[in-house]
């Protein structure tokens, strides 16, 4: 028998907590952890474990019957189940204290090779500022081979996993129930989407066990774990979301949370968080210049810039649809070139950047790094032109 079919017999076991089970681990060794199933209550009272819990664990080690059935359903789901001190086994959740003592997967485990993961949660009614923020802060790290961790919920969870498949990466789903529910229902086509597009489900939770609540603060603990950092993107004052980020506090990870309204209350947390002294983020070197990736970022949102301007452009027919001309102070060119970054220079381009999302003119001048003057004579130009416009309570937007 193999050492795994023993920690997942032991994993099983009702009121049999994993700390517990990593402490019989280390004093029975993992070569001899097989021999447990000959073990009587009294050695294990010999090896200082607590008189209330032998009979409990006895009982529970003969019960083959348990584990051969998980095991069936783990054939018949195509789940992988991988143990502490399997290879494959995610190295940064190795490092939280208490790591889960099993995890099951749907999908390519060799997506925990990649350690860029960055966590993004939030409300589950979470709206359309939050798809916006996601656009301009985790898709370029999505190009630049960032994985997105989430947890399958509705809202700002769902809307991170579609967001990561719509740009053709991989995502990881962790669940708060066993692999044989899938909760939320509605979310059944999304999770297989992500795997059959090589991303991951995971569970720590036996195949049959149902979404419970108290499942859901266990797996917002595994988010974090698994994750480099947690970004918060809405959060109510009291919210999953906010439990995950005072995990990835106590995980020592980065903690980043965006601003929103102080008239919404799916911002109140980000605030409280921002206040506790998480990173408030407007771009996306915020985040990683916290992570120590500075990767290719910078040229990926310039990129998206260019292609969000093209898709505001007709197709063109022909040479001759293409003639129209756009007048940039005493110079012509053509409109086909007016999605072209060339026509921007440095400072055009970062106040696009930074104006993804509603800013105020002092925020602008904080991050474009210019005079007053210089702003506002690239801000009368960009709105000329039609690209950005300012809004009634005065703050900046692209168009």
């Amino acid at each position: 028998m193999s050492t795994q079919h023993p920690i997942l017999h032991l994993s099983l076991i009702e009121n049999l907590y994993p700390k517990f089970v990593q402490q019989l681990i280390e004093k029975i060794t993992l070569e001899k952890l097989p021999e447990i199933y000959t073990y009587s209550a009294q050695d294990f009272i010999d090896l200082g474990f607590p008189q209330d819990k032998t009979p409990l664990l006895v009982a529970g080690l003969k019960d083959m019957a348990r584990l051969h059935k998980e095991l069936e359903l783990v054939q018949q789901h195509n789940v992988s189940v991988l143990t502490m001190h399997c290879p494959e086994y995610p190295a940064l959740l190795k490092q939280i204290d208490v790591s889960p003592l099993v995890l099951y997967c749907q999908g390519d485990i060799r997506l925990f090779e990649n350690e860029k993961t960055i966590a993004c949660v939030g409300a589950r009614k979470a709206h359309r500022y939050v798809q916006d923020a996601l656009m301009m802060l985790v898709v370029p790290m999505i190009e630049d081979d960032w994985v997105v961790v989430s947890g399958g919920a509705a809202g700002a969870d769902t809307y991170a996993h579609q967001i990561a498949l719509d740009h053709k990466s991989k995502t990881i789903v962790v669940v708060g129930s066993g692999l044989c529910h899938v909760y939320p229902p509605q979310n059944r086509t999304l999770f297989e989407n992500v795997v059959y597009d090589g991303g991951l489900i995971v569970s720590c939770f036996p195949m049959n066990m149902a979404s419970f609540p108290y499942n859901f603060p266990i797996r917002n603990r595994i988010i974090s774990g698994l994750s480099k950092g947690c970004l918060v993107l809405q959060a109510a004052s009291k919210s999953g979301a906010l439990i995950t980020a005072q995990f990835a506090l106590e995980q020592g990870r980065e903690v980043f949370a965006v601003p929103g309204s102080i008239f919404d209350p799916l911002s109140a947390g980000c605030h409280d968080l921002i206040q506790q002294g998480a990173k408030l983020v407007t771009c996306t070197q915020d985040i990683l210049e916290e992570l120590s990736y500075p990767g290719k970022v910078a040229q990926v949102q310039m990129k998206i810039l260019a292609d969000s301007e093209n898709k505001k452009q007709p197709a063109e027919k022909s040479d001759d649809t293409s003639s129209s001309l756009r007048k940039r102070g005493s110079s012509n060119k053509n409109s086909s070139a007016s999605s072209d970054l060339s026509n921007f220079d440095d400072v055009e381009l970062s106040i696009l950047h930074y104006t993804v999302t509603p800013v105020t003119a002092e925020l602008l001048l904080s991050k474009v790094g210019v005079s007053l003057d210089v702003l506002q004579s690239k801000l009368f130009s960009l709105s000329l032109d039609g690209k950005i416009c300012q809004d009634t309570i005065g703050l900046w937007k692209r168009v």
